[in-house]
């Protein structure tokens, strides 16, 4: 406790910083966890049993002086004052992971204010580093050129038929794969439990008309039933997250496979690739050919990039090589501005 209030009101630390620092120093939280929450250090910076003052008005033997426990308060209201809070659009939150550490990225500010994603697996008290020891080696991504590039790649690909359909094919390709691999372990026990289900209805039905004795029907239904359970019980063991991946999957598949058949058929109009985004895109995208090169605030970027992406089903996965855009299209975004095709720019709000 004395750490903390240490930290925070003479060394001026923020919340988050102390968190990392108590878990680099492996000091267990006051659950016995070893990871600890902003939460957690907020309710110690805010709690006067600390500084002697028991909530019911009694008195506790104090832990840090009445003055260091005013100063947190201070300090706390003057942060609010002077940062209030951010109103910037985060298109990625929760959409972008890490295929090094398999982490979120978090969004945040650096001390200049700039918005960026940083990997969670890059911090001491991300289950990550708790379970290897070491920290994940993902870039951080400055947020407003991550977004212009993932926007703009979208949209090329959006931007005439054949870029859509390419993408499509490259989506439907990786989709089939990773279905082959998740349907080993569901798609048996999921057939298994339907012919179960089928047969209880048979022997329901045998006994609604009387074809089979008493005896051999409650034997059947035994032993169907006995199935059924082995076989819902091999279904709860499975890790759910591959259950409702292989889900999404199916999902996916099938809408990628009906948008490659349109962008297929010769009687397709040719507006049609644009037809479900176009009130997302601008007005020069409609016009065949167009060369557009225009300049977007953040603010548009991030709100018109997170409708694409929800329209598209799609999580955006970092990996050394780059961004991939995986969900009813998969697309490779370069981060490098010299591989990057920059066709959109951005300036301050």
């Amino acid at each position: 406790v004395r750490r903390i209030f240490g930290l925070y009101t003479e060394r001026g630390i923020g919340m988050g910083s102390i968190v990392n620092e108590l878990a680099a120093d492996a000091i267990p939280s006051p659950t016995g966890k070893p990871i600890w929450g902003v939460n957690v250090v907020r309710g110690i910076l805010t709690n006067e049993v600390y500084s002697g003052q028991h909530a019911l008005g009694m008195t506790a033997p104090p832990i840090i002086s009445q003055s260091t426990f005013d100063r947190a308060q201070t300090l706390r209201s003057t942060n609010r004052t002077v940062h209030p809070p951010r109103v910037d659009t985060w298109p990625l939150q929760n959409r972008l992971r890490c295929s090094i550490c398999g982490s979120r990225f978090k969004c945040a500010y650096g001390r200049n204010g700039r918005r960026s994603y940083r990997c969670f697996g890059r911090e001491t008290n991300s289950p990550y580093f708790q379970r290897t020891g070491q920290r994940c080696t993902a870039k951080i991504l400055e947020a407003g050129e991550t977004d212009a590039d993932l926007l703009n790649a979208i949209y090329i690909a959006l931007s005439q038929p054949e870029n859509f359909r390419a993408a499509l094919e490259v989506s439907i390709n990786a989709l089939k794969a990773k279905l082959s691999d998740l349907e080993r372990d569901v798609a048996p026990i999921r057939r298994g439990l339907e012919a179960v289900s089928s047969e209880l209805g048979r022997i329901e039905m045998a006994w609604v008309r009387g074809i089979l004795a008493p005896d051999k029907l409650d034997l059947a239904e035994r032993s169907a039933k006995e199935r059924q359970e082995h076989l819902q019980a091999r279904m709860d063991i499975l890790d759910p997250g591959r259950v409702d991946e292989l889900e999404r999957t199916q999902s996916l598949l099938a809408a990628a496979t009906e948008n490659l058949d349109l962008a297929a058929n010769p009687d397709t109009p040719h507006s049609w690739f644009v037809d479900g985004f176009a009130s997302l895109l601008p007005p020069e995208w409609s016009k065949e050919g167009h060369d557009i090169l225009l300049d977007y605030t953040p603010k548009w970027v991030g709100e018109t990039l997170r409708e694409l992406l929800t329209r598209l089903q799609a999580e955006v996965w970092y990996g050394p090589d780059g961004l991939h855009v995986k969900g009813i299209i998969t697309l490779p975004v370069p981060l490098t501005k010299d591989e990057a095709q920059a066709s959109l720019s951005t300036r301050p709000t």
